[in-house]
């Protein structure tokens, strides 16, 4: 009973996640007019993406669309032929996926 609970609530959260960032997708004007609210919203999506793995698919298509942000690879000189992914923020800082 406490893991359907806690898989509805978690779902919960997703639904209310997507509607908030479906919001500012059809209302983007807001990164030129509260540039403090753009750069939290960024930080809180490359977060999402790269730690939170029930919203890591939805944080990277929301950093797609507001930000132009796409996953990128490179060889892992530390292992034999595996790639790492990472993305680019705006400020051209990388963040490797763990996803």
């Amino acid at each position: 009973m406490v893991r359907e609970q806690e898989y509805t609530y978690g779902l919960c959260q997703v639904r209310l996640l997507r509607k908030m960032y479906d919001y500012l997708v059809d209302n983007i004007w807001f990164r030129d007019a509260f540039p403090s609210l753009d750069r939290v919203v960024e930080r809180k999506l490359l977060q999402f993406a790269c730690e939170e793995e029930s919203f890591s698919h939805d944080a990277l298509y929301y950093l797609s669309e507001l930000y132009g942000i796409f996953v990128h690879a490179e060889f892992d000189e530390t292992s034999d032929n595996d790639m790492r992914e990472f993305i680019l923020d705006t400020q051209e800082q990388k963040h490797y996926l763990s996803i």
